[in-house]
């Protein structure tokens, strides 16, 4: 709902999606040159990437999800759950299955050709995994290539679009209390004290039990703490009064972020994972959800009091968003493995391969773009050239 009271596209959204996006690449990056396992790992880690995935890392998925339920909040005023459900799995579906069959495998065959765990040739790799099988690497160990990598989230969003739009069509009844409650608690100081309790409770309750698996079925402390994010985005889109408070507490959730990563920094340079007491691992725990609400808060309330219009560029790079999510971790990963190769991998490739990945994402859509506009006569597109967030 626009400021003039008329409905109109959320450009401030728009620009938030973008940005989160990009960070995406920016983050995955980081994580070959941390001292945190991933596909890919530099020869000499270097701490300083650990300290930039601590400042992206607590709320910039949960900001994607919330982003996601107000997406679905416009889409419900002119659409019924059941046809929410359906322009979703037609958005969502094609690209999780073309990049579980097609794009997840040289990720993870990159992964193991780079620690020099297999010497198969890709097509028999290929159809190994595609039974779903394992393989035996070099060290003799059994490796399981049953992975979905960062298509979780579009499996993730779909799920919890098929379970929020059920509950909008049979227990809408139950919900408008709800809303209503958590609408007030809300006011005021209510919008930084309330959700960091809950978000403290989940990540000292659960999370020690249940951990983050990235698998849907044993993923429960992700589950309630993205779905939670996403229904509340859809709850909260066209609450004036919400917005109206995040643009008043901005300069305070800012603050409060900002002090809660200096402490989570100076915590992971003290006490590095695996060497903390259990008083530590509170006072972190509780920090973390400091900083991923204020954080969060913050980016709301200016962008809402900032973007007030459309912009081209803005325009362009929303509409690419789905093709660049699905391609840029096998992008990533590819040109990162030739670099590596041929040249090796210090900090100084880290700009670099961030630039490629978008650089040639974005290249790559444009194809698509240009291809589905050939097509245009056919009644489904070659691929959906936005994902489904707005």
């Amino acid at each position: 709902m626009g400021r003039d009271g008329q409905a109109e596209r959320r450009h401030d959204i728009d620009v938030i999606r973008v940005v989160l996006f990009a960070l995406l690449m920016v983050y995955h990056t980081a994580l070959i040159f941390g001292t945190r396992s991933w596909l890919l790992q530099a020869s000499s880690p270097n701490r300083a990437f650990d300290l930039l995935l601590l400042a992206l890392h607590p709320w910039r998925l949960g900001l994607l999800f919330l982003v996601s339920g107000i997406s679905t909040a416009a889409l419900a005023k002119r659409l019924a759950p059941a046809d929410i459900r359906k322009k979703r799995s037609l958005q969502l579906i094609p690209p999780l299955l073309l990049g579980i069959f097609v794009l997840v495998p040289p990720q993870l065959y990159l992964a193991l050709k780079a620690v020099s765990a297999t010497d198969l040739p890709y097509l028999d790799f290929w159809e190994i995994y595609l039974r779903f099988g394992t393989i035996t690497a070099q060290d003799g160990k059994a490796v399981s290539l049953v992975s979905l990598q960062h298509l979780w989230f579009i499996g993730y969003l779909w799920l919890y679009t098929v379970v929020l739009t059920l509950g909008l069509a049979f227990l809408r009844g139950w919900l408008s209390p709800f809303t209503a409650g958590l609408k007030h608690l809300l006011q005021g100081r209510g919008l930084l004290v309330w959700p960091i309790l809950y978000l403290a409770v989940l990540r000292l309750v659960l999370f020690p039990i249940f951990g983050e698996t990235m698998e849907v079925g044993s993923d429960w402390y992700a589950h309630i703490l993205y779905f939670s994010l996403f229904t509340f985005g859809y709850v909260i889109a066209e609450d004036e009064k919400f917005w109206a408070t995040a643009v008043g507490y901005r300069r305070h959730a800012a603050l409060v972020a900002v002090v809660s990563l200096a402490i989570l920094a100076c915590l992971l340079v003290v006490y590095p994972p695996g060497a903390r007491s259990l008083g530590v691992t509170v006072l972190h725990r509780v920090g973390r959800s400091m900083f991923q609400w204020s954080a969060m808060v913050a980016i709301l309330g200016y962008g809402r009091a900032l973007i007030t219009g459309p912009h081209p560029v803005i325009t362009y790079l929303n509409r690419s968003v789905l093709t660049c999510y699905v391609l840029h971790q096998t992008v990533l990963i590819a040109f990162a493995y030739w670099w590596m190769r041929n040249f090796g991998l210090d900090t100084g490739s880290f700009f670099l391969i961030v630039v490629a990945t978008i650089a040639c994402c974005l290249a790559l859509y444009e194809v698509q773009r240009q291809l589905t506009r050939l097509l245009k006569a056919r009644s489904t597109p070659v691929f959906p050239t936005q994902l489904p967030l707005a």
